[in-house]
């Protein structure tokens, strides 16, 4: 299961997005000024930080010196369920997109494909990730 961890010298917290996670280890750690938080999966108790191939640029999400006022900037488990659900939607249309004969007008199916990719762009820039 996807999980974030937030940490510092004072600890660590798990949770389903990377605000919860930050602000459960404020919430755990009042003296703490800063903590990181990193994406992975959690199995049990135990968290494990996921790389791709770092060749492609396939890295897990992370964010460092994180404080109380940024962490209401990370992204939260809605974030996540919108960009997973704009990918499916970008899936379908390119499958109806490869299904359509080329004899029909694909251009209505193109022109939402386009939008819908800048959409995609938009929300995975505004995520604030350093891959």
């Amino acid at each position: 299961m996807k999980a974030y961890r937030a940490y510092s010298k004072h600890g660590a917290n798990v949770a389903d997005s990377a605000r919860a996670a930050a602000l459960a280890h404020f919430d755990r750690f009042p003296s703490a000024r800063k903590c990181a938080v990193t994406s992975g999966t959690v199995d049990g108790d135990i968290f494990t930080v996921v790389y791709g191939r770092a060749s492609l640029g396939h890295w897990p999400e992370s964010w460092k010196d994180v404080t109380r006022k940024t962490a209401h900037t990370l992204p939260d488990a809605a974030d996540d369920a919108r960009l997973a659900e704009a990918h499916a939607k970008r899936n379908a249309l390119e499958r109806t997109l490869r299904d359509t004969p080329a004899s029909d007008d694909a251009s209505p199916i193109i022109g939402m494909l386009g939008d819908l990719n800048v959409a995609i762009a938009d929300m995975e820039r505004s995520r604030g990730s350093r891959k």
